[in-house]
């Protein structure tokens, strides 16, 4: 049985063409794939990674090719304060234990991950919003974690934002929003206790591995309430990057248009 379901991914888990479903199992505390037998039809075996220890509350799955070996990869933002990534190792196979990345004081209540190239060296990369504070302070921020060879990334991450800056964060997404050839992030901020966030932010990225510290800021509680998720696709076809939110306080959706 999968309970409490807080996220699904569909990616080809075992290279045999078809789209497969991975999904965060929250309240049984791992993840769970469903390989696709025939078309339409999941009816096989269902594969779980993780479990107690190790994935501990899973808030989100994206899926990627993490080591640049060809196929497809998991990775789980987990309420345990942690990301896990699962190495596929032979066509529905995956490694088992997951390399961990970041925890407590450093990804501070993961709920979204955003994997891309966001130093320009041709291997994916990892961006964690993580939601909440700790008692210390640390936490409602962006956490990056660059892949310094395959399968292998750096143990302290980039950090963006933070408190009064990125409330909240409840997804984050990466695009080239300034047409520099380079991939900028911007995240959902769905605002903290104090009347802080419920806004959009967008680091544009200067350079490899450095970001604006001051990012330009979209929306607000009138406009963006309670924003909790986030795409950003060329919805007008004219070339550059818009961006859609689903705000949950305002019961809508608001999009940004990019180059107007």
């Amino acid at each position: 049985m999968i309970e409490g379901v807080r996220s699904v991914a569909a990616s080809d888990l075992d290279s045999d063409g078809d789209q497969d479903l991975a999904v965060a199992n929250g309240i049984g505390g791992d993840l769970r794939v469903l390989f696709q037998a025939q078309p339409g039809s999941f009816s096989g075996p269902t594969l779980v990674l993780g479990g107690s220890g190790l994935t501990d509350g899973p808030l989100y799955v994206a899926a990627a090719d993490l080591d640049g070996d060809g196929d497809q990869d998991l990775v789980a933002a987990n309420g345990g304060q942690n990301l896990t990534v699962f190495f596929q190792q032979a066509p529905g196979s995956f490694q088992s234990p997951p390399l961990v990345l970041g925890g407590p004081g450093t990804t501070t209540f993961p709920v979204s991950i955003a994997a891309a190239d966001l130093d320009a060296d041709g291997d994916e990369d990892l961006v964690a919003a993580n939601s909440d504070r700790d008692e210390s302070g640390n936490g409602s921020n962006l956490t990056i974690f660059f892949q310094a060879a395959p399968g292998s990334f750096q143990a302290a991450p980039l950090v963006l934002g933070g408190f009064g800056v990125t409330d909240g964060p409840g997804d984050v997404a990466a695009a080239d929003f300034d047409l520099d050839g380079d991939q900028d992030l911007v995240c959902a901020n769905g605002g903290d206790i104090f009347g802080n966030g419920s806004n959009l932010t967008v680091f544009f990225q200067l350079r490899p591995r450095t970001f604006q510290s001051s990012p330009l800021v979209l929306g607000g509680s009138t406009v963006t309430s309670g924003p909790a998720s986030i795409a950003a696709f060329d919805l007008d076809s004219d070339g550059d990057k818009d961006i859609a939110t689903a705000n949950f306080a305002g019961k809508d959706l608001t999009v940004f248009w990019g180059g107007r």
